[in-house]
């Protein structure tokens, strides 16, 4: 606005230079105040558009928008559990779980799970690292997850995949890992769930040093 009234006080400036106070009849403009008298007026229909045109009528609407984008995240209560000493082609339930929270800042997550095969730590002279797979066999383990409140009794079936871990990330669902917790649509003001392990040990083994197995949890966005 204020550039507009510059130009316009220059043009104004230019009427009084471009011509006598009269034209060729009293009271009226040359051919020069004409032109520059156009001018101005053309320049002001044309910087109109530029400014801000409120909204008037009987009803009018304000568009307001807002994001809100938290971070995924997931927080683990403990990264360790110990199996200790099992013989060959046994399951065991772990004794413990481990509580797994969604510590984002206000967004609901699901968890997606992985397991590896279990490497071996040990110096045998023919060290054998144990396959992870739905069946036990010879250095083939299972290995099973389902968050549940309480411990649960046996969940591995070689019929049911419902718990199987497998190499590659698989989403929690209503079904998939799911006892009375489901690590599925988990509110981040909610309490931790509890997850829990089912190893089952290979058949035969080849060696008998420790074995190490990391199970990754991914937390996704719903």
């Amino acid at each position: 606005m204020d550039s507009l009234r510059r130009v316009g006080g220059m043009l104004v400036g230019m009427l009084k230079v471009a011509a006598p106070s009269y034209g060729a009849k009293k009271g009226g403009l040359t051919m020069s105040k004409r032109i520059l008298v156009g001018l101005l007026i053309g320049m002001m229909v044309v910087a109109v558009p530029a400014m801000a045109v409120p909204e008037s009528g009987e009803t009018v609407s304000i568009e307001i928008t807002v994001t809100c984008a938290p971070s995924v995240s997931v927080w683990i209560g403990d990264n360790t559990y110990a199996f200790g000493n099992l013989t060959a082609d046994t399951l065991s339930v772990a004794a413990t779980s481990i509580a797994v929270d969604n510590n984002s800042l206000g967004l609901t997550e699901k968890y997606a799970l992985r397991a590896s095969n279990a490497r071996n730590d040990g110096a045998h002279a023919t060290p054998t690292d144990w396959t992870l797979a739905a069946i036990r066999g010879g250095d083939t383990y299972t290995l099973c997850a389902k968050f549940n409140g309480v411990r649960p009794a046996s969940f591995n079936t070689d019929a049911d995949s419902a718990f199987d871990l497998i190499n590659d990330n698989q989403n929690c669902s209503g079904t998939l890992f799911a006892g009375d917790q489901d690590g599925y649509d988990v509110v981040s003001a909610n309490a931790p769930e509890h997850l829990w392990f089912e190893i089952g040990t290979p058949n035969s083994v080849t060696d008998t040093n420790q074995h190490t197995i990391f199970v990754t949890i991914v937390a996704l966005g719903m």
